[in-house]
């Protein structure tokens, strides 16, 4: 197939724009795309970074539930791997999580943040797949 991670790398950058775009269904496929092979190459800090593009897209689909917990399961993933996102992605994902916890109020925000932090990288790769 190729460099894979090059593949990777430009299936999660389509899938940014058309989800800027607002073709939510195609972003999907091609972030899940992206993820299958990053998955593959076990790159962890791409796994991070597309599950917070996805938590974003998440809360654009008012799927507020599934927002925070892939929100959550990015920040839990980026600590065991010592990762960072790049500045831009760190915005949007602050504004992501601010968003959820508006809308839910802290209880439930507080909560459903804790679920999202113990899911395990494949179950939060599995939460970001399963189609709305």
């Amino acid at each position: 197939m190729g460099n894979k991670l090059g593949i990777a790398y430009s299936l999660g950058n389509l899938a940014n724009i058309t989800r800027e775009q607002g073709d939510f269904a195609a972003a999907h496929l091609l972030f899940a795309e992206s993820l299958t092979l990053r998955m593959e190459l076990n790159d962890q800090l791409g796994i991070a970074v597309l599950l917070s593009a996805m938590a974003e897209m998440a809360v654009a689909e008012e799927d507020l539930t599934r927002a925070i917990c892939l929100a959550a399961a990015t920040e839990t993933l980026l600590t065991s791997i010592s990762g960072a996102l790049q500045p831009d992605e760190r915005t949007q994902q602050e504004k992501t999580i601010a968003t959820v916890r508006e809308a839910l109020g802290e209880p439930a925000f507080q909560s459903t943040w804790e679920a999202g932090q113990r899911l395990t990288m494949k179950e939060a790769v599995e939460l970001a797949l399963k189609e709305n």
